[in-house]
């Protein structure tokens, strides 16, 4: 956290109404804190950035972004080429492939978006948006420090097979049916398999 966002939070304490605000550092520890948050382009992946740069121009990647007024570390944009490549979004040459122009387009991770793409043409699209949508959000399953050993089984029990994705399918397909018979049954649903209500709707 930053000096100026810790300072926001103190003056959001009392906005409305009287209000308390309890830190969890020290002075020291803030006078040791960075005065401003470091800008998004440091702090976010870059693949969907470099996307981005590649749909509205011809210039290198490395080189555009080189010229930002705090330009990522060369490493980080390497590594983001490099997995672009990998999912076949990039040539070899740094150019967008068909697949890159729809990814491009995609307000998501450039896996998600990859996987969005196939559900569609292989016709499985339905569960393939529960997991896209569990990858992208808070966790499903949530593990209490006293029975984590339960909250396990509980997960395992849910689907035969051995993929978390197709659990978090069963987990969803589960809860929509519990959710369906009424509030008791899918609170004892989330309940019985240590799920979040709040992450599953």
């Amino acid at each position: 956290v930053s000096q100026a966002a810790a300072k926001q939070r103190r003056g959001r304490s009392g906005r409305t109404a009287p209000g308390a605000r309890f830190a969890m550092f020290s002075r020291a520890q803030f006078a040791n804190m960075s005065p401003q948050q470091p800008p998004e382009m440091l702090r976010t992946p870059l693949q969907h950035l470099c996307l981005n740069i590649k749909a509205m121009s011809d210039e290198p990647v490395a080189q555009t972004l080189g010229a930002a007024l705090t330009p990522p570390d060369t490493q980080a944009v390497h590594a983001a080429l490099e997995e672009l490549r990998a999912l076949r979004a990039f040539d070899a040459d740094e150019n967008l492939t068909p697949l890159g122009q729809h990814l491009a387009q995609m307000p998501v991770d450039a896996r998600v978006g990859k996987m969005l793409l196939f559900g569609a043409l292989l016709g499985c699209l339905d569960p393939i948006l529960t997991i896209a949508g569990s990858m992208s959000g808070r966790p499903l399953f949530y593990s209490p420090k006293d029975n984590r050993d339960a909250a396990e089984r509980a997960k395992r029990s849910l689907s035969s097979s051995k993929s978390d994705h197709l659990t978090m399918v069963a987990a969803y397909k589960g809860w929509a049916k519990a959710k369906s018979q009424g509030k008791p049954f899918e609170r004892r649903f989330c309940e019985e398999y240590f799920l979040s209500q709040q992450a599953l709707e």
